[in-house]
């Protein structure tokens, strides 16, 4: 990930800086390379049909109930009494860089480039293959897990009175000025991988990309079930005649917010940047939350491979 960083995309807004976080358990080092091709696109494609594939083999918990737990799908990892982390298996999948020789009886694998996705049949040959593979030190291998997006944006929350409560909470609006004054007339492209965005927000008109016939730009791993209106903003989850998109509804788009983390996050990337910055959301996240650590990677190298050759994108935030 950090070589990604460092050759791929140039943070160049230090206002997003404050949205990157990744998580340190999460080791992978995926090298790309700087002359990228059509067939380096359909290779990743591939990977990302094949990942996509090892996905639907598992079912990932849709509720909160673990959210808060070190235990359980909610979380990929355990601790011991002594305060110890160690791997959880329960994925029955490895996250491997480098040239791999073996993979120790994988059912499926999905590569692209020096990165390589394992899936086992049963967590003790998962946890084999790992053993085994960790051996070699040219390797940089880990488990995939599940991670989750905090709640922080309340659906409750009243947003008539505010066009941007995360700008208000950090007390920073004048630094929008500032970019205000000092923006100029190149479009540029923020990406927000996140639980999606609520797209019919009034705090985003004009913020998101859009193509040449105005539909907003964007991505799902995970499709939403949530229909968005501004005077409906605190839905009822429980009552499928308020939430549920309809099939001929026009401002339908598979990557709506289904529990408004990405919006929180994006509104304050649009709150705190001029007009000429443009947000394009990926959703990585489940109708909970929830997402896998191999989907991020889909999702950054999808940024890479396709959204970097078509638009200038300059700063990819993902914050889990």
């Amino acid at each position: 990930m950090r070589k990604i960083l460092a050759t791929s995309l140039i943070l160049v807004l230090v206002v997003v800086c404050v949205g990157i976080v990744f998580s340190d358990s999460i080791n992978f080092d995926v090298k790309v390379k700087a002359e990228n091709t059509s067939a380096d696109t359909q290779a990743f494609m591939q990977f990302e049909q094949d990942l996509m594939d090892m996905n639907s083999d598992l079912s990932m918990d849709t509720s909160d109930d673990n959210a808060d737990n070190n235990t359980g799908i909610g979380n990929s990892y355990s601790v011991s009494d002594d305060g110890e982390e160690g791997n959880d298996f329960s994925l029955k999948r490895l996250i491997i860089t480098g040239t791999i020789k073996n993979t120790y009886g994988a059912q499926k694998v999905a590569s692209y480039d020096n990165l390589h996705i394992l899936s086992y049949a049963t967590e003790e040959e998962t946890k084999i293959a790992y053993n085994k593979l960790s051996a070699d030190k040219s390797l940089i291998v880990s488990v995939d897990r599940i991670v989750q997006a905090e709640e922080y944006a309340e659906k409750e929350y009243d947003y008539s009175g505010y066009d941007n409560w995360g700008a208000e909470a950090m007390d920073i609006g004048g630094y929008r000025q500032y970019l205000e004054d000092i923006k100029s007339d190149r479009e540029v492209v923020v990406v927000v991988l996140d639980t999606g965005i609520n797209t019919s927000h009034p705090m985003f008109e004009g913020r998101l990309l859009t193509d040449e016939n105005g539909k907003i730009r964007g991505y799902s791993y995970y499709n939403s079930k949530y229909k968005y209106s501004y005077d409906n903003l605190a839905f009822d989850v429980d009552d499928p005649a308020t939430t549920d998109i309809n099939e001929g509804d026009s401002n339908k788009y598979s990557f709506e917010d289904d529990i408004n983390h990405g919006t929180h996050v994006a509104g304050i990337i649009a709150g705190l940047t001029p007009s000429n910055i443009k947000i394009l959301p990926i959703k990585i996240s489940n109708t909970s939350g929830k997402s896998y650590s191999t989907t991020m990677i889909a999702a950054y190298l999808r940024v890479i491979n396709i959204y970097s050759k078509q638009y200038e994108v300059v700063s990819t935030n993902l914050s889990f």
